[in-house]
């Protein structure tokens, strides 16, 4: 892999997070996407062979905290980016597709949202997907056509109260059927809390929503009532009231980094939805695949931890990751890595592997970065591709430097290195 520096200024969450689109491609090149330390959305256009940086600038204006980073989404005629969000107003731009030089202010979707994930259908259409907050938290949708965004819709609610990370995710088919995948954390009767993860669709362009199974779902749809990716509830995935409460504080070990479950969803040719489920109480991952109404699952632990199949097997997989597809069907799957005995959030040390998985499942993997004990290499981001079968390996961004800490500090100035990678 080329890794090129885009800036070292960037935000402790420079290229946060896997919801949220940071890489399309254009005629001229590749555009991408980052947040600085000063809480400004950046962006360049790289000539994709050599990597040579052809314009970039500033994006929009600067956001409330460092998770305000924009989301891209690329139609026939232009570049749509969504920025901001901690419970706050979105903001939509536009870029002319093919001068790509500057971003013209669209409108403000008036709603308290978090987590921008948005895709494009064929018809040119914007769906959007996002937390938004209250006495139940939920998973909201609206949709731009016809120069307007929708009123929001609450799709499901929550089950636990308080905090919810959705790790919301959007895709959409070439049948234009949108898929959206989500954490599915569910209270049992002791309070102990199942950490999983489901899925719904929708096929006639978000007017309604059904499960896996197909059943049409009567909105918002409690998070209880969605069957899970994992089919029955597992021992594993299950956290207790002490554990709960002994995680229950500041830092990068804070309990809700347990939500942090999925990478972005991809469809490949064969219209199969493929996303990556995490497990944070255990260190692992697995690729889980739906097709023909089923959901199927294939780990990938032992393969990411051993890197290049000669390093220690034994190493956590982070939560969260990144996911595309590169020729031939090839799925492409970043995966952090760290040397820690439970679930820490962005600790240094942690590195990036990359695992792809052919079409008829052979895995291999490989280093993007080395550890180094001083900071983290970390929060890649893929391009999210927006055809089946690209003629390109999918780039990636990744952020190098230290976790400003999260939660109350979300505001802080501390600087990092922003890489491009081109395969």
């Amino acid at each position: 892999m080329k890794h090129i520096l885009l800036s070292k200024s960037g935000g402790d969450r420079a290229t946060a997070y896997t919801m949220s689109n940071k890489i399309v491609s254009l005629p001229a090149g590749c555009l991408c996407t980052w947040i600085d330390s000063q809480r400004q959305n950046r962006w360049a256009l790289l000539e994709r062979e050599r990597g040579r940086i052809l314009r970039s600038g500033a994006l929009g204006t600067p956001c409330i905290d460092n998770h305000c980073g924009a989301a891209l989404v690329l139609t026939q005629e232009a570049v749509h980016a969504i920025t901001g969000g901690h419970h706050s107003p979105f903001q939509h731009y536009r870029m002319d597709l093919h001068t790509a030089d500057t971003w013209q202010h669209v409108t403000t979707i008036d709603v308290q949202g978090t987590y921008p994930s948005v895709i494009s259908d064929s018809s040119g259409r914007l769906h959007l997907a996002y937390r938004s907050p209250g006495d139940q938290w939920t998973l909201d949708y609206c949709r731009f056509e016809k120069g307007h965004w929708t009123p929001a819709q609450s799709l499901i609610t929550a089950e636990k109260t308080g905090y919810i990370y959705w790790t919301n995710g959007i895709a959409v088919g070439a049948d234009d059927a949108i898929h959206l995948v989500f954490g599915n954390t569910r209270v049992l009767a002791d309070s102990a809390l199942c950490y999983s993860a489901s899925h719904i669709f929708s096929r006639d362009s978000g007017k309604s929503w059904c499960n896996s199974s197909g059943s049409t779902l009567s909105l918002p749809t409690p998070v209880s009532s969605v069957p899970l990716m994992t089919g029955d509830i597992t021992t594993e995935r299950i956290q207790s009231v002490e554990k709960q409460r002994e995680y229950d504080l500041p830092g990068p070990k804070n309990v809700n980094y347990q939500q942090i479950l999925l990478s972005n969803p991809v469809i490949d040719e064969s219209g199969a939805v493929h996303a990556v489920l995490h497990n944070g109480l255990t260190g692992s991952a697995e690729l889980m695949t739906f097709i023909h109404g089923k959901w199927s699952s294939k780990p990938l632990t032992t393969v990411a931890a051993s890197g290049d199949g000669n390093g220690d097997a034994a190493k956590r997989v982070h939560v969260q990751s990144s996911l595309s597809i590169g020729p031939a069907g090839r799925l492409h799957v970043a995966l952090m890595i760290e040397d820690t005995g439970e679930c820490v959030w962005g600790p240094p040390g942690t590195y990036i592997v990359l695992v792809e998985v052919t079409s008829d499942g052979h895995m291999s993997a490989r280093y993007v970065t080395t550890p180094d004990a001083a900071c983290a290499q970390w929060l890649p981001a893929f391009e999210h591709v927006s055809e089946t079968s690209p003629n390109h390996a999918p780039p990636l961004l990744y952020t190098k430097g230290i976790n400003g800490g999260g939660f109350g500090n979300n505001k802080n100035r501390v600087e990092t290195e922003v890489y491009l990678c081109l395969q």
